[in-house]
């Protein structure tokens, strides 16, 4: 796992394997994964809990649309790697 975040109903990680997960606070099951394309260095959670957003080491920023979605949409590719999000 290389990066996280948590809200007060569920928890969305970042791997290198490439992969997004959203998971119930107990950790017992996935509710949701996304695969990109590499490694994931940043995850966040919009205040309305609807999005996630993601970077991932090749540079490009993708967002799921609402919590339950099975896509990801890319928003943008830039020349240097991601911070902060």
């Amino acid at each position: 796992m290389q990066c996280m975040c948590v809200n007060e109903s569920f928890c969305v990680t970042g791997s290198d394997d490439g992969y997004v997960r959203v998971w119930p606070l107990d950790f017992k099951h996935v509710l949701l994964e996304a695969q990109h394309d590499g490694p994931v260095t940043a995850v966040d959670i919009s205040v309305d809990c609807l999005r996630v957003i993601a970077a991932t080491c090749t540079v490009s920023l993708s967002y799921s649309a609402r919590k339950g979605a099975q896509h990801c949409y890319p928003l943008y590719h830039h020349q240097h790697h991601p911070v902060h999000l």
